[in-house]
């Protein structure tokens, strides 16, 4: 399974996350596009629930934008 930006965005939507989404690009830092700290924990948690996986206290912080959540996913997975 591949994850990509539009898997990324829709789980943002479903999780009720409120974002520009003609701010969140693949490179775009998505607290620059309106997710706060609280967002990104809640999308933290969906991602964990969603593709069974732990997202590592450590590896949060590298975790800022699009592209960089995908490739941890897809490396991850």
């Amino acid at each position: 399974m591949k994850v990509d930006s539009n898997d990324l965005v829709k789980l943002m939507k479903e999780c009720g996350i409120e974002f520009d989404e003609n701010r969140v690009g693949n490179d775009a830092i998505l607290q620059e596009s309106g997710l706060d700290s609280l967002d990104m924990a809640n999308l933290f948690l969906a991602i964990e629930e969603t593709y069974s996986i732990s997202v590592p206290d450590e590896s949060a912080p590298s975790l800022v934008s699009v592209n960089a959540i995908c490739e941890f996913l897809n490396a991850n997975l």
